[in-house]
């Protein structure tokens, strides 16, 4: 990997945790660094457009005889810096083919590819000072360094006003080795390089603070796309600026691209963890929700009330699942009653509507029902209260959901009949409504594992029964029979049985969810385990220890490497900063 993070990190810490094979390449034979170093003199003349670079046998040979160029970037770092005091003619072929000089010299002398980086970081601001640029260096190579996904030419010059075009193209140029260019956008190659640049230009951490801060401030005044908003959002996080961050975070305006919304909930880690590190120091979840007020207010002086109130609902749901995401259930729910007391008119305007409020009613009911199952025994949130109410909001959602199914099929169907499918509007009608027939298909059948998971809990098993074959059923006709969400029907009715002693129609049903789950998630995947487990209960019931013993083994190791991440996600906040030092 070029850049370093979450995980280059959990790569590391699994091979420490569970003693991963490590593959050392052995030194490459002189010939071939020899090679390397021709290859690499041809790749430079191609790509600076002069004639040919040609070090001459000698030279390269001693390059390559030099112990620490054994490492390939090193030989290549080498043979690049000798190239670039050819093209300034600061060296010529008889210094370079005897090896006396002293840029040679100082090249030479370094022992690690730390230190080498180091001395060409040095060189280059000795070359650019003599054209009067003396900060240059430094300034670009911190910059593109402490992007998050590189930065472009024309970002550079708006960044850096006062560098002209021409120079920062020259240092870019005769600087390429270090860079990746993808589409226009400048990243560090090697991790090397990186590492060089922070030790040399930004070695204490108020140093890359600052960095940050200023890309961070770069970002707020571009015109907004997805990548800058993102691009933002990480430069305050790396900042420590936490007012900004949750400036950021309760922007409505921008939650809904921070906040990527899939099947099993948001895929976007960065606002979580966003989130969860400045409430550290702020109360980052009343901020939240005073964003939200204060997009509410913006939206009552629109002059639509009817599209305004659609955004500020729209929002409000977004919010209120990332609050049941990050374990504020009371906070969620109570956003949940508020959208869902509105007026009757209101909720079903539209059959976009009516599809929100069913989404919203079945996110609630599974709010309540982890609210159920994870209280304490003797608490008040262990009553059958919220069982009840968890059940009602599913039957109301699952009533509308199957209404809806109805009536997104006709609508399907009639535009499928319709001869002006040619026109793109009905094309795109078409598309529009085959999309929502999807998603009422899937919401319908999530409803049904949501009621029937609920019902095995509270111990109704002739219901969890019904509603699980029913949803496997279900699924396995609209939605298809390879789903994750089959996998999770057919796991739920396995174990359902197998707790009513039907170990042949257990079996059967845990092997088909462990067969989807491994070909949809793969056989490391703790869902997998999961259904893994179920299945080594059932071998154990009948009697099979050999396989029983294998299915835990197996298991247990795919746990384990995910225990250690969920303990660190669930570890509570300590807040260093008062909640009243936001207004101030």
């Amino acid at each position: 990997t070029t850049r370093g993070g979450a995980a280059y990190d959990e790569c590391l810490r699994r091979s420490s945790l569970h003693d991963w094979l490590l593959h050392n390449l052995p030194p490459l034979p002189p010939a071939s660094l020899v090679r390397i170093g021709i290859d690499h003199c041809k790749l430079r003349s191609a790509w600076t457009d002069t004639k040919p670079l040609n070090l001459g046998p000698q030279a390269v040979e001693k390059i390559a005889a030099h112990p620490p160029a054994g490492c390939p970037l090193h030989l290549r770092y080498l043979v690049d810096e000798l190239c670039r005091q050819h093209q300034l003619d600061r060296l010529n072929n008889q210094d370079l083919f005897a090896g006396s000089t002293f840029e040679w010299q100082m090249l030479f002398r370094a022992q690690t590819i730390e230190e080498l980086l180091d001395y060409v970081l040095h060189r280059w601001e000795c070359i650019f000072h003599n054209l009067r640029w003396p900060l240059l260096v430094r300034r670009v190579c911190c910059l593109i360094s402490a992007s998050e996904w590189g930065l472009c030419e024309y970002e550079l010059l708006i960044i850096m006003p006062d560098v002209p075009r021409l120079t920062l193209r020259q240092f870019l140029e005769s600087t390429w080795m270090t860079w990746i260019s993808h589409s226009g956008y400048y990243i560090v190659a090697h991790e090397a390089m990186r590492a060089a640049i922070t030790k040399r230009y930004m070695p204490a951490p108020h140093d890359c603070r600052e960095v940050h801060a200023r890309l961070a401030g770069f970002f707020r005044w571009s015109e907004r796309s997805r990548r800058k908003v993102e691009a933002e959002l990480y430069h305050w996080r790396l900042a420590e600026q936490w007012v900004n961050v949750l400036g950021m975070c309760a922007n409505m305006e921008v939650f809904d691209v921070l906040m990527e919304q899939g099947d099993q909930g948001s895929l976007h880690a960065d606002l979580r963890r966003c989130v969860r590190e400045a409430d550290r120091h702020l109360d980052a979840y009343q901020a939240l929700i005073d964003g939200l007020s204060r997009f509410e207010s913006a939206c009552s002086s629109s002059s639509d009330p009817a599209s305004s109130h659609s955004r500020v609902t729209s929002a409000a749901i977004q919010l209120a699942d990332f609050f049941g995401e990050m374990g504020r259930a009371q906070q969620a729910a109570q956003m949940y009653e508020a959208i869902l007391t509105q007026e009757p008119a209101v909720l079903n305007a539209s059959v976009a509507s009516r599809h929100l409020v069913a989404s919203v009613r079945v996110q609630y009911g599974a709010l309540l029902a982890q609210r159920w199952s994870s209280a304490a025994a003797g608490t008040s949130d262990k009553s059958f209260g919220l069982v009840h109410r968890a059940q009602q909001l599913y039957q109301a959602a699952l009533t509308a959901l199957r209404d809806l199914v109805v009536e997104d099929g006709l609508e399907v169907e009639s535009f499928l009949k319709e001869a002006s499918l040619a026109v793109p509007e009905q094309k795109i009608a078409l598309k529009q409504a085959q999309q929502a027939l999807g998603k009422a298909h899937f919401l319908l059948a999530d409803c049904l594992c949501k009621i029937a998971r609920l019902s095995y809990r509270s111990g109704d098993f002739e219901s969890a029964q019904h509603h699980y074959s029913e949803a496997a059923e279900y699924i396995e006709k609209n939605i298809g029979a390879s789903h994750p969400l089959a996998a999770e029907a057919f796991l739920g009715l396995g174990i359902l049985l197998y707790q009513r002693s039907k170990y042949d129609a257990a079996e059967k049903a845990t092997r088909k969810a462990m067969t989807i789950r491994q070909i949809a998630l793969g056989s490391g995947h703790p869902s997998f385990a999961e259904a893994a487990e179920a299945l080594a209960n059932i071998c154990q019931a009948t009697g099979r220890q050999f396989e029983y013993e294998q299915l835990t083994k197996r298991a247990v190791a795919i746990l384990a490497i995910y225990g250690e991440q969920e303990q660190a996600l669930a570890a509570p906040n300590t807040r260093a900063i008062q909640p009243d030092s936001l207004n101030s």
